[in-house]
């Protein structure tokens, strides 16, 4: 998968950055899907597309994204961090323990995956950044 790859590269370099200039802040924002509103993911996600199963039913808007670019450039840590920038709810109605059911039946579930709940941890964002999705 050269695309992820190529992501995988650049956060080596932000690594890289960090240990040769000590002082600096360089922050990895990892999107998924960006779009306009919650309700633009409801209609284009089917739960049974190839996709949607491979990134988990998960979208980040716009606004948030623009929020997080703004607040890694005024962060106030050192070193290189990679932030998970995405929904807190997935893009599907279905609850995501029957989506865990069906398709991911054998991983170990470290959250509470009550409704639509999310799959990605986007605390460290919360925590150094004070960036939280709101839809």
């Amino acid at each position: 998968d050269a695309y992820s790859l190529s992501k995988w590269v650049m956060e080596q370099q932000g690594d890289a950055f960090a240990r040769r200039y000590e002082w600096m802040t360089i922050g990895s924002l990892r999107f998924h899907w960006l779009l306009d509103s919650r309700e633009r993911a409801l209609q284009m996600t089917r739960v049974e597309n190839p996709y949607a199963v491979k990134h988990m039913w998960a979208y980040t808007l716009f606004s948030a994204a623009a929020r997080a670019i703004l607040l890694t450039l005024t962060a106030d840590y050192s070193g290189h961090e990679a932030f998970y920038i995405v929904a807190p709810r997935t893009a599907v109605e279905e609850e995501s323990m029957a989506l865990i059911e069906r398709y991911y039946p054998d991983i170990e579930i470290r959250k509470d995956m009550s409704g639509q709940a999310g799959f990605f941890d986007c605390s460290k964002a919360e925590r150094l950044l004070g960036w939280r999705h709101e839809d």
